[in-house]
């Protein structure tokens, strides 16, 4: 018990994660997150979802309003790359998971709606 009379989570055996969501980007932090991530999945057998959100390069060029517009192929041949590296990224914690017998899930914002 706390001094407030109330359980202290450290101490409350029925305090257990069913589901972690870790946000990966490639950095070092996020590498770090998803070793801790993948840990408390493995502790509490948790389903584990790592998601990599992406920007689109429209909504990128408007931070650049004198910039020329990109053609269609340009945006589409940025979307296909970006697609591509946040695969990669949340691959790799998914194969770190997998390796530790975790439930793991990838997301990117293109499926993150999906299920």
């Amino acid at each position: 018990m706390s001094t407030t009379g109330k359980q202290s989570s450290k101490t409350d055996p029925s305090l257990r994660f069913q589901r972690i969501l870790v946000a990966v980007d490639g950095s070092e932090g996020s590498r770090k997150a998803s070793e801790v991530a993948v840990g408390l999945a493995e502790k509490f057998d948790a389903q584990l979802y790592v998601l990599h959100a992406f920007q689109g390069y429209p909504e990128y060029m408007t931070m650049f309003p004198s910039a020329p517009s990109p053609s269609g192929e340009a945006i589409e041949a940025y979307e296909t790359y970006a697609r591509k590296a946040a695969l990669e990224v949340v691959g790799r914690t998914v194969s770190m998971a997998e390796k530790k017998g975790v439930k793991a899930k990838a997301k990117t914002t293109d499926n993150w709606f999906c299920g």
